[in-house]
This record gives C-alpha cells, sequence and structure tokens, in this order.
C-alpha cells in the first residue's frame, strides 16, 4: 500500500515537473535548450563523438537528456527549466522515469 501511495504521489510530481507539450511551448523549450548546450538541430548526421541531447517525454512533459557515444555519462534527465529530476536521489521517482518515458529520439547535436 505504502509502495502505492509512493508512486502516485512521485507520479504528481513529474507531472507537476518539465515542460508542457503544446506546439507553442514545445518549440520553445527545444529551442532553449539548444541554445543553453550550444546545439544544433539534429538533422540525421552521426554524432560520432560529439555530445547529442536527446528528447524524452513523460506524462505529456519533456525531459532532455545529454548523451555521446564516445564517453560515459551520467542519465540525468532535466526539464525546460534546467533542473535535474533526480536531484533527490530518489530510486523510485528514477525506476519510474526509465519504466514510463518515451524517447523521441536525438534533436541536437553539438556545433
Amino acid at each position: 500500500m505504502k509502495s502505492a501511495v509512493l508512486i502516485l504521489l512521485i507520479s504528481i510530481s513529474l507531472v507537476t515537473t518539465g515542460c508542457s507539450w503544446g506546439p507553442e511551448s514545445s518549440r520553445d523549450c527545444i529551442e532553449n535548450m539548444l541554445d543553453k548546450f550550444d546545439m544544433v538541430k539534429y538533422q540525421g548526421e552521426d554524432p560520432e563523438c560529439r555530445n547529442f541531447l536527446e528528447l524524452y517525454t513523460l506524462f505529456d512533459k519533456q525531459f532532455f537528456a545529454l548523451g555521446n557515444h564516445c564517453a560515459d555519462m551520467i542519465f540525468d534527465p532535466i526539464d525546460c527549466d534546467g533542473k535535474s529530476l533526480f536531484r533527490d536521489h530518489n530510486i523510485a521517482e528514477q525506476n519510474l522515469f526509465r519504466n514510463f518515458s518515451k524517447s523521441k529520439g536525438i534533436i541536437g547535436i553539438s556545433r
């Protein structure tokens, strides 16, 4: 019972963080993230060893994670405000994200 309540509370907190998934706010959020990490829009090229930005959605909110095929990077998705989703090192929250988020693919690549 306690775990069900915990998952419900975590779900509610995830819904209240992140970016709204509307056409205008989605475009603004993505552009802000590309600017923040000095990236250009991904056009399908091979990232090789350059950093890339991957978009995830969870409960109709946007989250972003940096990646690199040549370097080990800690998976630490951030919301549109740049806040780390796993900032409290909450294992239940991390598991919820890993089990229910959907990757929308790479959206940006380093210049």
